[in-house]
């Protein structure tokens, strides 16, 4: 009996765990697609989440997703059963391979980025349905609002910031029945064959407003879609040159370091000098002079090497931006947008680095401007020519002209690296938030694989 009763045991322990071992082997993956009925004037009027489970693997299997914020689940599409327990979807079959289940349910939770729209007719605040039918021009406004926002560390502070989205609107109107059509900032517009094509991207940070408007005698709109995706992806030749930029920072401020030293020492000795009314160093000290003179060229012809390389990568970047809006492909015209945001930054590196170009300039000019023969033959210029190597090296005032000094153009140097190394923190942590937003509704604890996507569907109805 008690033998029996062991081998019960040992039987359900082994079919435990080759359930067990055999659920883990399977890959699963899970898509979500929610889409957003809008009704123009009232808004959300349904929300639809299609979730898409792919397992891979071979023999019966069971998946348990999460389905506590939806109701009426149904199966779309697939072989395998699909049936609601309490707060889970069960998905279960038998697969050989692959195999693909597609369910859908409805939900009343809200998503991350709110829309809002707005009507204008020739000007006029207005309802849409009041405007079907009317001649004139409709300005629709899109309001996308982000409400995700978080709490993250940066550079050992705590920032507050949004996990990043992109919103590409597109819709088509027939180019028979547009007078005209203009997009806001960044849209797209194109005719192929009977159609007018529009795409235009935007990202809330945390809201943003785009608008388009078309004249008709008639106005009568077809369905507008807005798909909104977790994204922030990297610009490769942008962060390439960010790493350059910095490398090239640590390597200037250690040649102004050694510059600095150099002159406060120089300035040092003609003090020395004048106080013992010695003359006996000042050819020496005049001869550094006309050296750090070479040294501080040398380092102009860096800078203007590197705001070079800068400009021609801003130039570049606007080439391959032109080149991506000619293909007319929604994923290249958003990767299109976001170049043109990154140009932005890389425009302010550019000035940056051009106003240190421009203060070494000006401490070259001041060594250029010191008259070594005159003063190799005049003693009383000494005490000058120490004060104008103090002001280079740590700033001053020399003749009436305020001389930046070489310590602060390391503290500039220095806050703008620091300000390049934050930034650079800030976009992995956009990245990584873009990148954990993989689920609306919620995912199979086993889901190797998770993406998502919102699709905002406005109904113009005639």
């Amino acid at each position: 009996m008690r033998k029996s009763k062991l081998v019960s045991i040992l039987l359900v322990l082994f079919l435990f765990l080759s359930s067990y071992i055999n659920a883990n082997s399977f890959y699963i993956s899970d898509d979500e697609t929610v889409y957003l009925i809008v009704n123009p004037d009232r808004g959300v009027e349904k929300t639809i989440v299609i979730d898409w489970i792919r397992v891979e693997g071979n023999g019966d299997y069971t998946v348990y997703d999460v389905g506590e914020d939806l109701e009426n689940v149904e199966k779309v599409l697939g072989d395998g059963n699909v049936s609601v327990q309490g707060d889970r979807i069960k998905i279960s079959g038998k697969v050989n391979g692959f195999t693909d289940i597609y369910y859908r349910g409805e939900t009343s939770k809200l998503p991350p980025v709110i829309l809002k729209l707005k009507y204008f007719l020739s000007g006029k605040k207005i309802n849409y349905q009041d405007a079907v039918g009317k001649k004139g021009t409709l300005r629709i406004e899109f309001v996308l609002e982000n409400k995700m926002l978080n709490s993250v560390r940066i550079d050992n502070s705590v920032e507050e910031v949004y996990t990043p989205f992109i919103a590409i609107i597109n819709g088509s109107f027939p180019a028979s029945k547009v007078k005209d059509l203009k997009l806001s900032e960044g849209g797209m517009k194109m005719v192929i064959g009977s159609n007018m094509n529009i795409n235009l991207m935007l990202m809330p940070q945390p809201k943003v407003s785009g608008w388009l408007e078309v004249t008709m005698d008639k106005i009568s709109l077809t369905p507008i879609q807005i798909v909104i995706l977790p994204s922030s992806p990297t610009i490769p030749s942008l962060t390439e040159t960010i790493d350059k930029f910095t490398g090239s920072i640590s390597q200037l401020d250690q040649i102004l370091d050694f510059q600095q030293k150099l002159l406060k020492q120089m300035a040092g000795e003609i003090k020395q000098t004048r106080e013992s009314k010695s003359v006996k160093n000042i050819d020496k000290a005049l001869n550094e002079i006309e050296y750090d003179r070479d040294n501080i060229k040398k380092d102009e012809a860096i800078i203007d090497e590197f705001l070079k390389y800068l400009s021609d990568t801003h130039k570049r970047n606007g080439e391959f931006i032109s080149s991506l809006k000619e293909m007319n492909d929604p994923k290249c015209l958003e990767i299109a947008q976001l170049l043109e945001k990154d140009q932005e930054k890389l425009k302010t590196m550019i000035q940056k680095v051009d106003t240190i170009g421009k203060d070494i300039k000006s401490i070259f000019k001041t060594l250029q401007d010191i008259d070594v023969d005159s003063i190799r033959s005049l003693f009383g210029s000494m005490e000058r020519i120490e004060m104008s190597l103090n002001a280079i090296a740590e700033g001053g005032v020399v003749g009436f002209v305020m001389i930046p000094g070489l310590n602060m153009l390391r503290e500039g140097i220095k806050e703008g690296k620091k300000e390049i190394d934050v930034g650079k923190d800030k976009m992995k942590v956009l990245s990584d938030l873009a990148k954990d937003y993989n689920t609306f509704i919620g995912k199979p604890e086993n889901a190797k694989k998770s993406s998502m996507r919102f699709i905002y569907y406005i109904k113009f109805e005639s």
